[in-house]
């Protein structure tokens, strides 16, 4: 009994140890948030109960331990006899990470003997293959379907807001794919002195989106769209070049001109263009990550 409650132990401290980096944080943000609304509309009792057991989890992979114990709590009211046991674990993770650690091996005593009573663990609820467990979102203004999570009805060129709603997908075949829990949107995105720069590889009309919070209150969104920012950038930075270029060249030429002179144009030039060029590259170039990812 000693040996496997340190195992336990163990086990969550290296949970804890083990810190979600900026990109894991963002996937389990948007697998708890579907995860959510998929329980939401399960009626299945035993889906609705693996489907709690992985918000549980999804949500202390975030670090947000409190939620994460709501969850194990709720499957515990909502789960069946068989499945007491792995709520009855992810309850004590949940109160350990926490920082509850008396109240955890409390749970986790509860847990042993829930074990030793009952020693044939239930297998894991797999979902039937051929069952579609796939969202998607309907159309107000056309009345069709569309992947869930997708920005814009690919029928009517609407843009998804809150009018339109949550079903499960229909019999018939409509011309986009299913979205099987995966976004289908590439994005990457990073944040600098409050503004955060948010890029969408599969919408040229929105490409570029950039979320301004002010000192006062309130936000700004501007959206930018490929083209615009493609060309628009790059006679920027060329007429930034045009204009460095006819002060440099008739002081390089001209005599008597202190090197200092040169010499501080230069890094005048290297300071404005090379963050420019970098977000520029940054942008236009999916694989790209850098610092700014």
């Amino acid at each position: 009994m000693f040996e496997q409650r340190e195992q336990f132990v163990a086990r969550w401290n290296a949970e804890r140890d083990s810190k979600p980096t900026v990109r894991e944080m963002e996937r389990w943000t948007i697998t708890a948030t579907d995860l959510e609304v998929r329980w939401k509309l399960e009626a299945d009792p035993k889906l609705r109960t693996e489907l709690l057991h992985r918000l549980s989890v999804a949500y202390m992979k975030m670090e947000r331990y409190q939620e994460a114990l709501s969850w194990a709590e709720r499957g515990l009211q909502e789960g069946a006899q068989e499945f007491k046991g792995r709520f009855l674990e992810a309850k004590a993770q949940a109160l350990y990470l926490a920082g509850r650690p008396d109240e955890a091996m409390a749970v986790l005593e509860e847990v042993l003997r829930h074990t030793a009573e009952s020693p044939t663990t239930p297998e894991r609820i797999v979902e039937d293959p051929t069952r579609d467990t796939a969202l998607n979102l309907l159309c107000p203004e056309c009345s069709k379907q569309l992947s869930y999570r997708q920005k814009i009805c690919p029928h009517c060129g609407a843009r998804v807001d809150d009018r339109f709603t949550i079903v499960r997908p229909s019999d018939e075949k409509w011309e986009v794919e299913p979205d099987r829990g995966r976004d289908v949107h590439r994005t990457k995105s990073f944040s600098f002195w409050l503004s955060t720069y948010t890029v969408d590889y599969d919408d040229p009309d929105n490409f570029l989106t950039i979320h301004r919070e002010r000192f006062m209150g309130g936000e700004a969104v501007t959206y930018r769209e490929k083209a615009w920012f493609k060309w628009g950038n790059l006679a920027g930075m060329a007429i930034i070049l045009l204009l460095f270029g006819s002060i440099f060249i008739p002081l390089i030429t001209a005599p008597g001109v202190p090197p200092a002179v040169i010499l501080l144009l230069m890094v005048m030039m290297v300071a404005i263009m090379a963050p420019m060029t970098w977000f520029y590259l940054w942008v236009m170039i999916p694989s790209l990550e850098g610092p700014m990812a």
